[in-house]
């Protein structure tokens, strides 16, 4: 991927893995935007086995997300 040249990944606060300050500070923003827009939810789906259905709606998501006590729920993102 990089050609000959070796890189050298470090890890930095909240979770974030780079090659430099940059990266890092790049993905810190990138995933508080994610966060904040909460875009990801229109690309998860909720497997229920419960139920034995499949959760699609953006705000049905969001709401399962929020619910702690659910055993069998399954989040998946779609590709």
């Amino acid at each position: 991927m990089y050609g000959r040249s070796e890189k050298i990944w470090k890890q930095y606060p909240q979770n974030i893995t780079a090659v430099n300050n940059k990266e890092a500070l790049y993905l810190l923003h990138y995933l508080s935007y994610v966060r904040i827009t909460k875009c990801h939810l229109g690309l998860t789906e909720i497997i229920d086995l419960q139920r034995y259905r499949i959760i699609r709606k953006k705000h049905m998501v969001s709401r399962m997300l929020a619910e702690k006590d659910q055993l069998f729920l399954f989040p998946v993102n779609k590709n």
